[in-house]
């Protein structure tokens, strides 16, 4: 608890000695504190708290987070949009020195991590912490060359976040198996990359 300062002075009074008033006592000044109230401030410090936890668990607080991350980062993947209920994502990643290949083409490997993280969120997003949801494996079909600015759109349904929750309400193990497209700057298809997850409810 924080404290004010407040002045109180003390004078001389007429019941002192005449020699007194004849030199009457100079002003003395002593510091008292007393207490101030700092609820106003723990309100506004409460509601800011709030506020950022209720933005970290948002949309934009993931495409921000996917945007630093290194291993993307260093790729140049770059994620745009990501919908409030996490069932969209798109991604899109240019040509630069950083992912270009011996041939000046993609590097297939920033092609391949183009896919790598975004469906297990997603699902992960969807399912809450009452799921395990892991990446289990990927196979990728190069079908062109990649030149220029390439992308991909990752997309599930109510209907695939509930088959999901009806396949393990038992604690068996689901293993969906989704396709990705990554399509060049004209919209032709760059590559195409099987992803299989491993989705297990958490026993109690």
């Amino acid at each position: 608890m924080k404290l004010k300062p407040t002045l109180c002075r003390f004078f001389s009074n007429d019941s002192q000695p005449n020699f007194l008033k004849e030199s009457p006592l100079p002003q003395t000044s002593i510091i008292r504190y007393q207490p101030i109230t700092t609820i106003g401030t723990h309100e506004v410090s409460s509601k800011m708290l709030s506020k950022f936890r209720k933005w970290k668990d948002s949309a934009n607080a993931l495409r921000l987070l996917m945007n630093v991350y290194p291993p993307l980062l260093g790729a140049r993947i770059h994620t745009t949009y990501i919908a409030d209920d996490f069932r969209t994502i798109h991604v899109e990643m240019p040509l630069t020195i950083t992912n270009r290949n011996y041939v000046g083409t993609h590097f297939g490997g920033s092609l391949f991590a183009m896919a790598d993280p975004y469906l297990m969120l997603m699902y992960i997003r969807n399912l809450g912490p009452e799921y395990i949801v892991w990446d289990l494996s990927t196979n990728i079909d190069f079908k062109l060359p990649g030149k220029g600015k390439v992308k991909a759109r990752f997309e599930i349904s109510q209907a695939e976040i509930d088959l999901a929750k009806q396949k393990t309400k038992k604690g068996e193990i689901y293993r969906p198996v989704f396709l990705v497209q990554i399509f060049g700057h004209e919209g032709e298809v760059v590559a195409e990359i099987s992803k299989t997850l491993y989705i297990r409810k958490k026993s109690r």
